[in-house]
């Protein structure tokens, strides 16, 4: 059984008793030896109800080791040696071994710890795991078997001070020891704390309480038993020699509970190379900025000598320098401004006289608000009325009919407006007969205007069915000159006269159904 203290030395560690959180440093290594008495650490009630002091005395050597990392991990290593020993020889029952005064090996204990929240600076939470491995060589001087104990700590460590808490649980094999009351030994709950003040202005002596205690929850054992309970009281001196990194200290506090290793009282020695690293400064990105000079704190970042942008992410490439990265840059080689339009985002502001968003360059109409358009005669020109509307008793068109002088032939630039008509024939199903009529002026006779009038309906009408418009809803008649708009006697009334009319002779009461 292991009979040293329930302590958790790890080498660096302010506290004998309680684990720090975390670590400071990064590849630091930190040493430290510690020698302890213990007087009385094992003692039994035999069956003839005498008090018998199986081990009187026990000297340790503790040699230790321990690495930080990243200012957050810390690996330690703990290798215990007893070399002195005294006791009952031989003890009250056959099955108690010797107390021998040969120099043993203890059992060697490893941790892996972490600091999980809080800074390496302040005040901060940890977890971790400490591993003992049974290669004890002497009686007393080890377990029975391996033990595995997870924990938490939490804590600090600065100028004015320290303060450390660890609760942890230890699980290892069950014993229970002879004698008229059961002494049982199995897991156990492991609480430590400790404190310490500084005692001078160079903050190179503290002093301070420590407590550990460890209840034994299992192999029948209630927790809170004296029988089960091992506690140990300290007062905790400790001197930085010089301020450098030899670090001495003493301890020397009673033990309670009658559990194994709850001796009359412990003394403690240590010495320890312990370099006084500075915590490194709060970073809440992680990005090896301080945030004191980190522009973008929140965001991990990369230094640099540009002091707003120390601790930025790097800028994505912007080769003219206009804020824009060249990646959405529509003129990446030219400083520009922000547009929302892509094409322009990042493009010299360009001159839109009516502000409709095409440059004047390429505005067809640069003092009227339009629109864009493939056709560079219309690019930012507004959109032109329909030229054929639906009216109540006829389809109005904006623009005649031309057709070769004294003929029926149509002249190309009709095609426009007959295609408008026929778009409005297709979208108004509910137009059953649309009468195509042919007018003309007064000059020439009655009959050649009357042919002539009807020649030109009808060729309306071969177009717009020529192009999918239904025959049966169309029919034309030639009207010559006698219905006329205006006066005949000027140019401008025989221009008015000479037209074709689309007349709606039949509309459905509903629109019917696409076929």
């Amino acid at each position: 059984m292991d009979l040293s203290a329930p302590a958790a030395l790890v080498a660096g560690d302010p506290s004998l008793v309680a684990q720090s959180p975390g670590a400071v440093g990064h590849g630091q290594l930190r040493f430290m030896a510690l020698a302890e008495y213990a007087r009385n650490p094992l003692a039994l009630i035999s069956p003839r109800q005498r008090r018998e002091e199986v081990v009187e005395s026990q000297g340790w050597l503790h040699a230790g080791a321990s690495l930080s990392l990243w200012h957050r991990w810390l690996a330690a290593v703990d290798v215990p040696l007893l070399l002195l020993q005294t006791g009952q020889n031989p003890a009250f029952d056959a099955r108690l071994p010797p107390a021998s005064g040969s120099v043993s090996l203890g059992d060697p204990r490893l941790t892996l710890r972490g600091r999980v929240l809080g800074e390496a600076n302040a005040f901060a939470l940890g977890v971790g795991v400490a591993v003992t491995v049974p290669l004890a060589t002497g009686a007393y001087a080890g377990g029975s078997g391996a033990t595995l104990a997870p924990f938490v700590s939490a804590g600090h460590d600065d100028r004015s001070g320290f303060s450390a808490f660890q609760l942890g649980f230890s699980l290892r094999k069950a014993q229970t020891l002879p004698g008229i009351l059961p002494t049982r030994i199995g897991s156990s709950l492991d609480l430590g704390i400790g404190a310490g003040v500084v005692l001078d202005r160079a903050g190179t002596t503290r002093l301070g309480p420590e407590l550990s205690a460890r209840f034994i929850t299992a192999n029948g054992a209630r927790v809170f038993d004296p029988r089960s309970t091992t506690c140990l009281v300290l007062l905790h001196l400790q001197h930085r020699v010089a301020g450098g990194p030899l670090v001495v200290g003493a301890a020397v506090g009673p033990g309670l509970g009658l559990s194994p290793g709850a001796a009359d009282y412990r003394a403690l020695l240590s010495l320890s190379f312990s370099p006084d690293v500075p915590a490194p400064p709060p970073d809440g990105d992680r990005d090896t900025v301080p945030d004191s000079s980190d522009m973008c704190p929140s965001l991990p970042g990369e230094p640099s000598n540009d002091p707003l942008m120390h601790g930025c992410p790097l800028a994505p490439p912007d080769a003219d320098g206009d804020a824009i990265p060249d990646s959405m840059d529509a003129c990446p080689r030219t400083p520009g401004v922000p547009h929302v339009t892509r094409a322009q985002h990042g493009c010299p502001p360009m001159a839109d006289r009516d502000r409709d968003r095409v440059a004047d360059a390429d505005d067809a109409c640069p003092d009227q608000p339009g629109s864009r358009s493939d056709d560079p005669a219309q690019n930012g020109c507004p959109k032109p009325a329909p030229a054929a509307t639906l009216q109540e008793s006829s389809i109005s068109i904006s623009e005649q009919v031309q057709f070769e002088t004294g003929t029926a032939q149509l002249r190309p630039e009709s095609e426009a407006i007959l295609r408008e008509v026929l778009q409005v024939l297709q979208e108004h199903r509910e137009l059953e007969l649309v009468e195509v009529a042919g007018h003309t002026d007064d000059t020439g006779g009655a009959a050649f205007n009357e042919r002539l009038s009807r020649e030109r309906a009808a060729s309306v009408l071969e177009w717009l069915v020529a192009h999918g418009a239904e025959r049966s809803r169309l029919t034309s008649r030639g009207y010559g000159a006698t219905r006329p708009l205006a006066d005949n006697a000027t140019p401008e009334g025989r221009t008015k006269n000479r037209r074709v009319e689309l007349v709606i002779l039949r509309r459905a009461a509903r629109e019917p159904k696409q076929p």
